[in-house]
């Protein structure tokens, strides 16, 4: 996994994003179209969603080396490589072209099905063995993330980690004897302790039913906007 192109292409299209067409205005049009269960700053949300969206983007390269790192040395960790090179061909796939719109959507596009397949994989790792492999709730942010895209191109990205799953990570993963759990729980121990949450960092929350900001999105199904 080439992770150091990985960062290149992130940031070199973020910058030229930045160059072609203000990321906040970009993100702006979207506003309107976010679920009323996610709360913003009212004075300032188009700023919000731009600090989130590189944010979250740039995350991607650390999330994948942490989870190969994690996976290392079990008899799954070259199916979970080849699971997460999907989104690394995904992101760095052929450039939009000079609209900046368009080369948005599909660096948002990667993200969003990188952080998932993460996602999946460390909560396939959490029903077998008691534990996640990573130390990361990502529930608000992929959940922001999901109604930047729109509900039908977002839920097309689900379904590619759904065939991810069934196809490349199957039924059986992380279904290793107990001492090859112990292994898992070592590189827990000594990889990243926590994850910041992109959406909480920028002052993004989900709304409790009295209205006012949920700052913790805890583990709230994901779809609990939808």
């Amino acid at each position: 996994m080439n992770t150091v192109a990985l960062r290149e292409h992130i940031d070199s299209t973020l910058r030229q994003i930045a160059e072609q067409h203000g990321v906040a205005s970009l993100l702006a049009t979207r506003l309107d179209d976010l679920h009323h269960s996610l709360h913003l700053p009212g004075t300032d949300a188009a700023t919000a969603l731009q600090r989130f969206v590189p944010a979250y983007v740039r995350q991607v390269p650390q999330l994948l080396e942490a989870t190969t790192e994690a996976a290392a040395g079990r008899d799954e960790d070259r199916r979970i490589e080849r699971a997460l090179g999907v989104a690394e061909q995904f992101l760095l796939g052929p450039a939009a072209g000079e609209d900046a719109l368009a080369g948005l959507e599909n660096l948002l596009a990667g993200a969003y099905l990188a952080h998932r397949l993460v996602e999946e994989i460390n909560d396939r790792h959490r029903v077998r063995c008691a534990r996640p492999l990573l130390a990361l709730v990502a529930t608000l942010a992929n959940l922001v993330m999901h109604q930047l895209l729109g509900e039908d191109f977002a839920n097309q990205l689900d379904a590619v980690v759904e065939r991810v799953g069934d196809g490349l990570l199957r039924h059986d993963l992380f279904a290793a004897p107990a001492d090859r759990q112990d292994a898992g729980q070592a590189g827990l121990a000594s990889g990243q302790c926590s994850w910041p949450d992109p959406a909480v960092q920028a002052g993004i929350a989900l709304r409790r039913p009295d209205g006012q900001p949920q700052r913790s999105a805890g583990l709230v199904a994901r779809r609990s906007a939808s």
